[in-house]
Parts: structure tokens; sequence; C-alpha cells
């Protein structure tokens, strides 16, 4: 029951360390760029999936701790940090935002009512950023709750 607990929170703290430098890099990278102001812990925590970091929580506890081939593993785990510092550079960063969040020819209500297709940058939890074909602007657009 011991090594459970220590795997649990010894994978919640280091899975979260490459998961928060990655998505940091995108923000600064990526929706920055596109002039999305969102604050780091409401993107950080719409974005993170709980039942995925859950399950890669168990797997980086055990395989940091417990595993035949520890070492390996914990050299590995420094080389998934560097890739994930590698998202501040600006190219890396935007192609990163662009394969989590870009979605293209989506069909949007717009706030006077017109049905436009966008490009969507970013979906958050209280807005949706995006772009009408052949605009450089970054708009945003309020969800509405129910």
């Amino acid at each position: 029951m011991a090594k459970l607990f220590s795997v649990l929170f010894f994978g919640l703290l280091f899975a979260l360390i490459p998961t928060a430098i990655l998505l940091a890099g995108v923000m600064e990278s990526y929706l920055k760029y596109h002039g999305i102001h969102e604050y780091f812990n409401p993107y950080f925590a719409y974005t993170l999936n709980g039942w995925g970091y859950l399950l890669s929580s168990f797997f980086v506890g055990y395989l940091l701790l417990y595993a035949p081939l520890s070492n390996l593993f914990r050299g590995a785990y420094l080389a998934m940090i560097f890739f994930a510092l590698l998202a501040f550079f600006p190219p890396v960063g935007r192609s990163i935002g662009e394969i989590l969040f870009y979605q293209k020819g989506v069909s949007l209500t717009l706030k006077n009512g017109e049905k436009r297709e966008v490009e969507i940058l970013y979906e958050g939890r209280e807005a949706i950023y995006y772009r009408l074909p052949g605009d450089t602007r970054t708009s945003r657009l309020e969800k509405t709750l129910p």
C-alpha cells in the first residue's frame, strides 16, 4: 500500500512538470502570438485531461521509482523535459499549438447572428478565439452559458 501511495504522489508531481512546461511554452509561442489573452491557470485546467493525467501519473511514478530499468526512464524523463522546453521556441510552440487547438473551416454563429465559416485558434471555457479566412485579426466570441 505504501508503494502505491508513493507511486501516486511522486507520479502526480513528476507528470505535472513536463506538462506544465509544454503548456506554458505553447501559451507563450502560440496564444500570445495570436493575441489570445488567457490566464495560465484556467487555460491549464481546461487543456489538461484529468483522467489522462491520473493514468500518466501512475506510469511516471512507477517507471521512475520501481521499474527494473528506472535509471533509463529517469534519463528519458529528463529528455522529455528538454523536448517540452522546445515549445518556448516560437516555431515549435506555434506548431504544437496548431496541433492542439487550431480548427479550420468551422461554422460559427457570430455576435451579429451571422453564420460564418471561421478558423478557430483556441476554444476556452468562456470564449472562442477565431479568425475569419483572409483576415489577420483574432476575434473573441463569448460562450453563452446554459
